[in-house]
């Protein structure tokens, strides 16, 4: 208050010779006091020491950073002497040599304290350099809380229409639990109206496997999650972390998603500490990293169990995918909605196989040549295959016959008579030559 009292009383005008870089900086100070300007910036310029007393440089510095001014100041003059005017006893002015003594510790004290730079001019030329680089820096300053300005606006419009979404989702899911059993009902009508028994038995079967394992999956994800972000609340709060409780959030939410979900959340965690300790920064992914394999190894195991059936292999590869597609919901949903394709796949293969007489153990293919599978399964069906129907009554009608009859003999001669109509003509004995007398009706042999 006495600062702004002091600032108060200063008038505009015309000063007496002299020096006097705290008055000066607090003219300028007052003028800029009532500005609604969004950055505020006063270039102090002098070339000497300050010999007027009336207000202290510091003193105007303290005021310009309860205002929220940035000083920039500058130290013009040629090192060494410079020509200076001087008023005789006459009236004349006349220009004397000088030593130039310029205050640059001052300077630089009021540039430190308002966030400002001291520059040092010693021509014009270096003058027109120091006024070109506080045009750039404040360019770029304007520039930059401008991006800051609209990247804020854009997370906070995102975050806002997310809400909405998230409300109206809880709103629409309200109602669907509420009248769950007759959409349900609904449902199995529509469905038993178009598809057949077997179709609608199958349909059902999916859709059961699709509840049961999405339920079991997410579950038992976000009771292991909370488990894990009260955790890390307890563990960073001992260790006194800064912002721990939205730390704890943020490891919380994103350890939903499986493998990937604990370095999504441990990045942001760990920048966030950074920029109050580095050395913080660390201790948090050391800790981060023993939470995160606590649960991986002996939490989430006796939790989910194994929940989804998938190995690690296909779990990496799920969210890879599907997170490809569809973003961040992809990641939560992928693992269950990759389990589900994989079960089917694999009924479907295995019902396949065991019609074929084909094991449906994997191990069983390991170092085999499907094709030898094939035909082994092919031979078993054809040792065990039953008898015909037909062929079977047969049996039963000679039996019936003659007692005595025997169908493995049967089969033996039925196999020698088969031999035997396939011999070759060359194979058999020859006929009988043709001795040309006449035979007992008197009639020449050579005409048959």
């Amino acid at each position: 208050p006495t600062l702004l009292t002091m600032l108060g009383q200063i008038e505009s005008g015309l000063i007496e010779d002299g020096t006097a870089i705290g008055t000066g900086l607090a003219t300028a100070l007052n003028r800029l006091r009532e500005s609604e300007a969004k950055s505020k910036v006063v270039i102090l310029l002098t070339d000497g020491v300050n010999n007027r007393t009336t207000i202290a440089p510091l003193t105007a510095a303290e005021i310009a950073k309860k205002l929220g001014v940035k000083v920039y100041t500058i130290g013009v003059g040629t090192n060494g002497m410079a020509p200076y005017p001087v008023q005789d006893m006459w009236g004349d002015i006349s220009y004397q040599p000088m030593p130039v003594e310029i205050d640059e510790q001052t300077l630089q004290q009021i540039a430190e304290m308002t966030g400002g730079e001291y520059f040092r001019a010693t021509d014009k030329g270096a003058l027109a350099e120091v006024y070109e680089r506080i045009n750039e820096l404040e360019k770029s300053i304007s520039e930059y809380a401008a991006r800051f300005l609209s990247y804020v606006g854009a997370i906070a419009s995102s975050l806002l229409i997310g809400l909405l979404r998230f409300l109206l989702g809880l709103f629409i899911s309200f109602f669907v639990l509420l009248y769950k059993e007759k959409l349900i009902a609904i449902s199995k009508k529509f469905l038993a109206s178009i598809l057949s028994a077997k179709h609608f038995n199958n349909v059902m079967s999916v859709v059961h496997l699709t509840d049961r394992t999405f339920g079991r999956f997410f579950i038992g994800k976000i009771f292991d999650s909370l488990i894990i972000g009260v955790l890390s609340f307890v563990v960073f709060w001992i260790f006194r972390m800064p912002y721990y409780p939205l730390l704890s959030v943020i490891v919380c939410v994103t350890n939903v998603i499986p493998y990937f979900g604990p370095i999504i959340g441990a990045v942001p965690c760990v920048i966030l500490v950074m920029t109050d300790s580095i050395t913080k920064a660390t201790l948090l992914a050391l800790m981060i990293l023993i939470i995160q394999q606590l649960d991986g190894n002996v939490i989430g195991p006796r939790i989910l169990g194994n929940a989804t059936g998938l190995s690690s292999l296909w779990v990496v590869v799920s969210i890879t995918v599907i997170g490809s597609f569809f973003g961040f919901v992809g990641m939560l949903i992928a693992v269950p909605l990759f389990s589900v394709l994989y079960t089917l796949i694999k009924e479907r293969t295995e019902r396949v196989l065991k019609k074929r007489g084909l094991p449906t153990e994997t191990s069983a293919y390991v170092g085999q040549n499907p094709i030898d599978l094939l035909e082994e399964s092919a031979m078993r069906r054809a040792e065990n295959a039953p008898v015909p129907s037909d062929v079977a009554e047969l049996f039963e009608e000679l039996y019936a016959v003659d007692p005595t009859f025997n169908s493995e003999s049967y089969f033996e001669s039925s196999d020698e008579i088969a031999a035997e109509e396939e011999t070759p003509l060359s194979e058999t004995e020859p006929l009988p030559e043709s001795s040309g007398e006449a035979d007992v009706d008197g009639e020449a042999s050579d005409e048959i």
